[in-house]
């Protein structure tokens, strides 16, 4: 007992919290135990069971979106839209064997990896079955559309046979008729007689087969847009029942010569009706192919149905995994409470024996008699007695503050000033009812307020308005521990910024008061929130760079390849447009001479026979004013299907739009289009090549004639003139203009607003590429319900 009692009280509480921290020592390792097994089992859930529920259902998702996605494939428009969607069908594929690949790796079953591979190849090749079958359906559907267009030509082909046929019958029985009405005597000649009954009968004849020829035609047009096989079948037969009446009608005309190229073209509209390659035949195989589609489609489905089952029972077992791990953490922690109540106890024993027998009957006693003492001190009785005995490390405390006591009162007021003056935080002295008592400079500086300002007023007209609550309740919370609270303080200006506040309790002169210390939070927090930010982006950087890069190689390889085949396309698709307009406008140029032709020679041959030469000779100046037209067509036809020059000279302007309205004479005459032509007295002239020029001014013309076709008011008012150093030629029509969302798109590859097979939308753009190799430039320059003006602006040439 001697020997305990010559220790200090050092070595004493060492002994006595030595215990206790070996208590605590153990009760660490008991605990550690313990969380390491819990420790495992949370890495198995959130490294192993959590990744793969997270990737299942990603991969559930893919398989949501391709569903919705490839009914778009199947429905898609045109070979544009299709290549879009297919993309976007690609890249969901990309990434659900890059999720199943990321799958397989959390998967311990061998079986259900398996399947899922199976069932993501087999919903890549449906899919790659389904864009097939939409690539077979658009071959088919041009092949229809080419089919139509071809019978739409022959049907002009026929009438164009027909028609002067059936005038000649015409006139052919008017003659006979005159015949039989200047008698011989007092009969008709029996000759007469039979001539005017054959006329008639071929006249009949020619009009039943007009009349056939235009309902067949009609049928098999309305069987290339059929919507079930039975409505094309049922055309077939009516077209069957038609072909047998035309080929008794024709049997009529065997023994004319001029009724060959009508038997020819019959023959082919025929063709078009029957045979493989028909235009009932290419229907039935497109109607066929969208059969086949919706079935791959609803198999599609039920691929992605049953991988979304595969998926939640791969989901289930890891759920239960999951929940196993859960339990065996519960048993872990069980245990380790266990042994931590029991070590818990049992230092509390030892804590309560020595503060039961040590310090609360020899230190506590000490201790309480001198913090009345200190006490006394801070609350500013610096008069009162210190007890001082013993020879322990409380009596040198006793001894110490008596010294502090004594000089205490020298220093008090002149350290707080110094220390609360030069600080660089703001600090600001309040009563217990939270009156700003005094304000540092710093103060001063952080909220722009000078101290005289602010002295006497409440410290929460500092704080911004929505935080003033949480400061009054720390104010109000007295002899509680110091407060720390980041909150937002208020300038002069009424600007807020975010501030750290601490709030210190302190006693002087026997009062209560507040010391509260702020400091600017500013660039901390600006620091704080760069820093996140590039965290969070580099993280999101790395997790998707391998993603990224395998979808940009496909990307690439894809586009590269879209644009090799867009290239070779838009160059066949320039030359087809050029020589089907060129070739229409050529069709209907010459039928329509070579018919009246006929008809003035069949005439003519009666009309001489007849002794009347003066009508003869007028019907021979028609036929040689109709050759001479026909050869300025040919002439025009060599000019333009010549193979244009790379080298440029001097182009008349006025020439070139002449020679491309001669290609429309008959569609402008045919559709009453009032042709207004304002060229210059002098003439308009350009550098550039006269071919590529007038192929230009046949693509604006067709245009403008294409706007009008159903406007109430149809005319053409085409300018040349000389404007400031250029040649312009402006062309004006009254059609129904374009749309304010199309403006931006006329000049763009395949873009059209005619329909179906009527266009390719090539002709605005091929010829601004021309005007743009000649330095100039196409504009649209006015576009309204009234009808659109398109200017054409070069270089004049001296």
């Amino acid at each position: 007992m001697i020997l305990w009692t010559s220790f200090g009280i050092r070595t004493r509480l060492f002994v006595a919290f030595g215990a206790v921290a070996a208590m605590t020592v153990a009760a660490s390792i008991a605990a550690w135990l313990s969380f390491a097994n819990l420790s495992e089992s949370l890495s198995r859930i959130a490294n192993t069971h959590v990744p793969a529920m997270t990737v299942a259902a990603q991969l559930a998702e893919k398989g949501g979106a391709i569903i919705a996605t490839a009914p778009a494939l199947m429905s898609a428009g045109n070979e544009t839209e299709q290549q879009a969607i297919w993309t976007d069908l690609e890249i969901l594929l990309i990434d659900m064997s890059d999720l199943l690949e990321e799958m397989g790796e959390q998967l311990t079953d061998e079986p259900s990896r398996a399947s899922l591979q199976r069932l993501t190849e087999g919903i890549s090749d449906n899919l790659g079955a389904l864009n097939a079958n939409v690539d077979n359906r658009f071959d088919l559907r041009n092949r229809n559309a080419e089919l139509t267009d071809h019978l739409r030509w022959l049907h002009a082909d026929f009438l164009d046979e027909v028609e002067p046929m059936i005038e000649e019958a015409r006139f052919n029985i008017q003659s006979a008729m005159e015949e039989v009405e200047e008698p011989v005597g007092e009969e008709i000649g029996l000759a007469e007689t039979k001539t005017l009954r054959a006329e008639m009968l071929k006249r009949e004849a020619l009009l039943k087969i007009n009349a056939a020829g235009n309902l067949a035609v009609g049928l098999l047009i309305r069987a290339s847009s059929a919507e079930s096989v039975d409505e094309v079948d049922f055309s077939g037969h009516l077209i069957g029942d038609i072909t047998d009446g035309l080929d008794e009608d024709l049997g009529v005309l065997q023994g004319l010569d001029s009724s060959v190229s009508l038997r020819q073209v019959v023959a082919e509209i025929l063709v078009l009706a029957s045979g493989g390659g028909s235009v009932l035949d290419v229907r039935k195989r497109e109607l066929g192919v969208v059969q086949e589609g919706r079935r791959l489609l609803a198999a599609n489905n039920q691929l992605v149905d049953h991988l979304k089952s595969v998926i939640g029972g791969q989901v289930s077992a890891l759920e239960s995994a999951t929940t196993m791990a859960a339990a065996t953490s519960n048993r872990s922690i069980q245990r380790g409470r266990y042994f931590l109540a029991v070590i818990a106890m049992v230092s509390l024993l030892i804590a309560v024996a020595v503060g039961w027998i040590y310090v609360g009957r020899n230190i506590v006693a000490r201790i309480t008699a001198l913090g009345k003492s200190m006490r006394a001190i801070a609350d500013g009785d610096l008069k009162t007695a210190v007890p001082v005995e013993g020879r322990d490390e409380i009596s040198e405390m006793a001894q110490a503050l008596l010294v502090f006591r004594d000089t205490a009162i020298e220093v008090e007021e002149a350290n707080a000033e110094a220390i609360i003056d030069n600080t660089m935080a703001g600090v600001v002295g309040v009563s217990r009812s939270g009156v700003i008592e005094f304000f540092n400079p710093s103060a001063e500086e952080l909220f722009g307020r000078a101290a005289d300002k602010v002295i006497g007023k409440n410290l929460t007209t500092l704080i911004a308005h929505e935080n003033r609550g949480s400061v009054e309740d720390i104010l109000r919370g007295s002899g509680k521990p110091p407060a720390y609270v980041e909150t937002n303080g208020l300038r002069v200006d009424g600007a807020t910024f975010p501030m750290d506040m601490a709030v210190r309790e302190f006693r002087q002169r026997r009062r209560k008061r507040f010391m509260v210390t702020l400091h600017d939070m500013t660039e901390r927090k600006h620091a704080q929130q760069l820093l996140e930010q590039r965290v969070l982006e580099k993280t999101k950087d790395l997790r998707s760079a391998n993603r990224k890069l395998r979808k940009e190689i496909t990307e690439r390889e894809r586009t590269a390849l879209e644009l090799r085949e867009a290239q070779d396309e838009l160059v066949q698709a320039s030359k087809l447009a050029a020589l089907g307009q060129i070739s229409a406008g050529i069709a209907h140029e010459l039928n329509q001479p070579l018919a009246a032709i006929r008809s003035y020679a069949h005439n003519g041959s009666i009309l001489l026979d007849r002794g009347r030469e003066s009508e003869t000779r007028e019907n021979l100046e028609r036929i040689e004013a109709m050759t001479e037209r026909m050869a300025d067509i040919t002439s025009h036809l060599k000019s333009i299907a010549r193979r244009p020059s790379k080298l440029v000279g001097t182009v008349n302007l006025e020439t070139a739009v002449t020679n491309a309205l001669s290609f429309f004479r008959t569609r402008i005459e045919k559709e009453a289009v009032d042709v207004e032509l304002d060229f210059s007295p002098k003439d308009v002239l350009t550098t550039g090549e006269d071919v590529r020029l007038e192929q230009v001014f046949i693509n604006l013309v067709t245009n403008a004639l294409d706007a009008m076709e159903d406007a109430p008011v149809k005319k053409l008012c085409i300018a040349a003139k000389n404007v400031d150093g250029k040649a312009v030629v402006e062309f004006r029509d009254t059609g129904h203009g374009i749309l304010e969302e199309d403006v931006g798109k006329i000049f763009d590859p395949f873009f059209t607003t005619k329909e179906a097979g009527s266009g390719l939308g090539l002709g605005l753009s091929i010829s601004s590429k021309i005007i743009r190799d000649f330095g100039g430039v196409i504009q649209l320059r006015e576009t309204s319900a009234e009808g659109t003006l398109i200017a054409v602006e070069l270089s004049a040439a001296e």
